[in-house]
Protein backbone atom coordinates (compact mmCIF):
# COMPACT_ATOMS: atom_id res chain seq x y z
CA UNK A 1 0.00 0.00 0.00
CA UNK A 2 2.79 2.19 0.48
CA UNK A 3 4.38 1.62 -2.51
CA UNK A 4 1.09 2.49 -4.83
CA UNK A 5 1.26 5.94 -2.20
CA UNK A 6 4.47 6.91 -3.06
CA UNK A 7 3.87 6.24 -6.74
CA UNK A 8 0.65 8.15 -6.54
CA UNK A 9 2.45 11.36 -5.01
CA UNK A 10 5.21 10.86 -7.85
CA UNK A 11 3.34 10.92 -10.68
CA UNK A 12 0.98 13.72 -8.92
CA UNK A 13 4.06 16.37 -8.21
CA UNK A 14 5.81 15.90 -11.87
CA UNK A 15 2.41 16.38 -13.35
CA UNK A 16 2.25 19.60 -11.10
CA UNK A 17 5.82 20.69 -11.88
CA UNK A 18 5.20 20.47 -15.50
CA UNK A 19 1.45 21.98 -15.78
CA UNK A 20 2.33 25.09 -17.72
CA UNK A 21 0.46 28.21 -16.94
CA UNK A 22 -0.21 30.99 -19.18
CA UNK A 23 -2.89 33.05 -20.60
CA UNK A 24 -3.41 35.92 -23.32
CA UNK A 25 -6.17 38.52 -23.73
CA UNK A 26 -7.72 39.65 -25.07
CA UNK A 27 -9.27 36.88 -27.78
CA UNK A 28 -8.35 39.28 -30.37
CA UNK A 29 -7.14 42.48 -31.66
CA UNK A 30 -8.01 44.74 -34.19
CA UNK A 31 -6.29 46.78 -36.77
CA UNK A 32 -7.79 49.88 -38.79
CA UNK A 33 -5.07 51.46 -40.37
CA UNK A 34 -4.35 53.75 -43.58
CA UNK A 35 -1.67 52.68 -45.33
CA UNK A 36 2.00 53.85 -43.80
CA UNK A 37 -0.07 54.23 -40.32
CA UNK A 38 0.31 53.12 -37.45
CA UNK A 39 -2.70 51.88 -34.41
CA UNK A 40 -1.00 49.90 -31.16
CA UNK A 41 -3.30 47.71 -28.77
CA UNK A 42 -2.40 46.33 -25.27
CA UNK A 43 -2.44 42.50 -24.90
CA UNK A 44 -2.12 41.25 -20.78
CA UNK A 45 -0.03 38.40 -20.62
CA UNK A 46 -0.85 36.27 -17.60
CA UNK A 47 2.42 33.85 -16.78
CA UNK A 48 5.49 33.25 -14.36
CA UNK A 49 8.74 33.07 -16.02
CA UNK A 50 10.11 34.12 -19.44
CA UNK A 51 7.31 34.30 -22.57
CA UNK A 52 8.33 33.93 -26.11
CA UNK A 53 6.01 36.22 -28.32
CA UNK A 54 5.82 35.46 -31.99
CA UNK A 55 3.57 35.96 -34.94
CA UNK A 56 1.62 34.31 -38.12
CA UNK A 57 -0.60 35.42 -40.86
CA UNK A 58 -2.85 34.09 -43.45
CA UNK A 59 -2.56 35.00 -46.65
CA UNK A 60 -4.06 38.48 -47.88
CA UNK A 61 -7.58 38.93 -47.77
CA UNK A 62 -7.90 34.91 -46.16
CA UNK A 63 -10.12 35.82 -43.53
CA UNK A 64 -9.98 32.49 -41.56
CA UNK A 65 -9.61 30.79 -38.13
CA UNK A 66 -7.80 27.14 -39.15
CA UNK A 67 -4.14 27.85 -37.37
CA UNK A 68 -2.71 25.48 -40.01
CA UNK A 69 -3.31 28.46 -42.76
CA UNK A 70 -1.41 30.98 -40.51
CA UNK A 71 1.82 30.15 -42.06
CA UNK A 72 3.45 33.64 -43.01
CA UNK A 73 5.92 35.69 -41.80
CA UNK A 74 4.69 39.53 -41.28
CA UNK A 75 7.56 40.53 -43.73
CA UNK A 76 6.51 38.31 -46.45
CA UNK A 77 3.06 40.18 -46.31
CA UNK A 78 4.70 43.69 -46.25
CA UNK A 79 3.26 43.51 -42.72
CA UNK A 80 4.75 45.32 -39.26
CA UNK A 81 4.19 44.19 -35.91
CA UNK A 82 5.97 45.54 -33.21
CA UNK A 83 6.40 44.12 -29.75
CA UNK A 84 9.09 42.83 -27.62
CA UNK A 85 10.17 39.48 -28.84
CA UNK A 86 10.58 37.67 -25.26
CA UNK A 87 9.37 39.31 -21.90
CA UNK A 88 9.69 38.07 -18.05
CA UNK A 89 6.08 38.25 -16.34
CA UNK A 90 5.68 37.54 -12.63
CA UNK A 91 2.10 36.97 -12.57
CA UNK A 92 0.79 39.71 -15.12
CA UNK A 93 2.14 41.98 -17.91
CA UNK A 94 0.78 44.13 -20.35
CA UNK A 95 2.61 44.15 -23.43
CA UNK A 96 2.09 47.12 -26.50
CA UNK A 97 1.66 45.74 -30.16
CA UNK A 98 1.87 47.76 -32.67
CA UNK A 99 0.45 47.29 -36.58
CA UNK A 100 1.32 48.99 -40.27
CA UNK A 101 1.14 48.27 -43.72
CA UNK A 102 1.53 49.54 -46.63
CA UNK A 103 -0.74 47.37 -49.21
CA UNK A 104 -4.34 47.72 -48.78
CA UNK A 105 -6.12 44.96 -47.79
CA UNK A 106 -7.73 42.50 -45.29
CA UNK A 107 -5.39 40.29 -43.15
CA UNK A 108 -6.14 37.67 -40.36
CA UNK A 109 -3.60 36.52 -38.30
CA UNK A 110 -2.54 35.12 -34.83
CA UNK A 111 -0.11 36.56 -31.72
CA UNK A 112 1.68 33.76 -30.15
CA UNK A 113 2.45 33.61 -26.89
CA UNK A 114 4.80 30.61 -25.74
CA UNK A 115 6.87 29.77 -22.52
CA UNK A 116 10.98 29.46 -22.89
CA UNK A 117 11.70 26.07 -23.78
CA UNK A 118 8.30 25.02 -24.80
CA UNK A 119 6.58 24.17 -27.64
CA UNK A 120 3.22 24.87 -26.15
CA UNK A 121 1.72 28.08 -25.96
CA UNK A 122 -1.60 30.10 -26.41
CA UNK A 123 -2.40 32.74 -29.20
CA UNK A 124 -5.44 35.35 -29.86
CA UNK A 125 -6.36 36.60 -33.27
CA UNK A 126 -5.63 39.77 -34.79
CA UNK A 127 -8.21 40.75 -37.44
CA UNK A 128 -6.04 43.81 -39.78
CA UNK A 129 -7.83 45.99 -42.29
CA UNK A 130 -5.26 48.55 -44.45
CA UNK A 131 -7.47 51.30 -46.34
CA UNK A 132 -6.45 52.71 -49.44
CA UNK A 133 -4.24 56.08 -48.21
CA UNK A 134 -6.24 59.56 -48.32
CA UNK A 135 -3.49 62.12 -48.68
CA UNK A 136 -4.71 64.24 -51.68
CA UNK A 137 -7.73 64.93 -49.32
CA UNK A 138 -8.37 68.56 -48.74
CA UNK A 139 -9.74 70.45 -45.77
CA UNK A 140 -12.19 73.19 -46.32
CA UNK A 141 -13.86 75.01 -43.23
CA UNK A 142 -16.25 77.78 -42.79
CA UNK A 143 -17.49 79.32 -39.39
CA UNK A 144 -15.62 76.61 -37.62
CA UNK A 145 -16.94 73.36 -39.20
CA UNK A 146 -15.06 71.54 -41.21
CA UNK A 147 -15.94 69.44 -44.10
CA UNK A 148 -13.44 67.04 -45.44
CA UNK A 149 -13.25 66.70 -49.69
CA UNK A 150 -11.72 64.38 -51.46
CA UNK A 151 -9.53 66.32 -54.28
CA UNK A 152 -11.10 64.95 -57.31
CA UNK A 153 -14.44 66.37 -56.91
CA UNK A 154 -15.81 69.87 -57.53
CA UNK A 155 -15.47 72.21 -54.63
CA UNK A 156 -17.12 75.06 -57.25
CA UNK A 157 -20.49 72.80 -56.60
CA UNK A 158 -20.70 74.22 -52.83
CA UNK A 159 -20.22 77.55 -53.76
CA UNK A 160 -23.18 76.96 -56.50
CA UNK A 161 -25.40 75.71 -53.49
CA UNK A 162 -24.59 78.16 -51.41
CA UNK A 163 -25.38 80.92 -53.82
CA UNK A 164 -28.54 79.42 -54.60
CA UNK A 165 -29.49 79.38 -51.04
CA UNK A 166 -28.48 83.07 -50.22
CA UNK A 167 -30.36 83.99 -53.27
CA UNK A 168 -33.99 82.32 -52.13
CA UNK A 169 -33.48 83.45 -48.50
CA UNK A 170 -32.87 87.09 -50.10
CA UNK A 171 -36.12 86.61 -52.01
CA UNK A 172 -37.62 85.80 -48.87
CA UNK A 173 -36.83 88.60 -46.77
CA UNK A 174 -37.71 90.82 -49.68
CA UNK A 175 -41.25 89.61 -49.68
CA UNK A 176 -41.40 89.88 -46.28
CA UNK A 177 -40.61 93.53 -45.86
CA UNK A 178 -42.78 94.31 -48.88
CA UNK A 179 -46.01 93.00 -46.76
CA UNK A 180 -45.27 95.65 -43.78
Amino acid sequence: MKKILFIFCLIFFIGIKNISGIAVYPQQINFLVHEGEFSCENVTILSYGNIVLNDKWAKKNLNTKDILLHIFPKASLNLYLDYPKEIFVFDKEKVEVCFSGNSPGVYHGVFLAREENSNEGVGIWINATILKSNKNNNLLSSTGMSILEDSSSNPSFLLFFSGILLTILLILLFFIFKRK
